[in-house]
């Protein structure tokens, strides 16, 4: 049985939304994607098209290192 989450759900406006795979699939999300078809985000903060909505890794990159994806995470996560 899992432990307790100190939160039973995200707080309000709160989402992760995790991608593996070799295309990014954004159904529903309306985001600017580049020619190659990774979403396009402010290189300083990793924020995308949509206000508050950040994304790094593949989905930026393209098919890259796992390290990268880390890397990105860790960027994201101070600008939100």
């Amino acid at each position: 049985m899992p432990a307790p989450s100190a939160y039973p759900h995200p707080p309000v406006g709160l989402a992760v939304l995790t991608a593996t795979g070799q295309k990014v699939s954004l159904d529903g999300i309306e985001l600017k994607l580049s020619d190659r078809g990774t979403v396009l985000v402010d290189p300083a903060t990793c924020q995308s098209s949509v206000p508050d909505v950040f994304a790094g890794g593949d989905a930026v990159t393209g098919p890259q290192f796992v390290i990268d994806a880390i890397a990105a995470g860790k960027e994201a996560a101070v600008s939100i």
